[in-house]
């Protein structure tokens, strides 16, 4: 789905750079403020993980999602190769 709806702007034959720019940016946005300081896990039955069993548990979503990037011709933003 994320394919779907992200591709027709990044192969947009007028708006494809500036689209690819925006997105770049938001991811950029992103990862500095959510990957870096994860919130609190509640609901996985602790009250506080810290970040690194947090980055852990995330892994197999984050391989996905940066292969969905990569796909899209988008950059993967640094924070996530840690």
């Amino acid at each position: 789905m994320t394919i779907a709806m992200f591709e027709p702007r990044v192969s947009d034959r007028e708006f494809a750079e500036h689209n690819t720019e925006i997105m770049n940016g938001w991811l950029a946005n992103w990862c500095r403020s959510a990957w870096r300081r994860p919130a609190p896990c509640s609901h996985c039955g602790h009250n506080r993980l810290q970040a690194a069993q947090v980055r852990g548990r995330a892994r197999p979503a984050k391989n996905r999602f940066t292969g969905i990037l990569s796909e899209l011709g988008l950059n993967v933003p640094k924070e996530l190769g840690q």
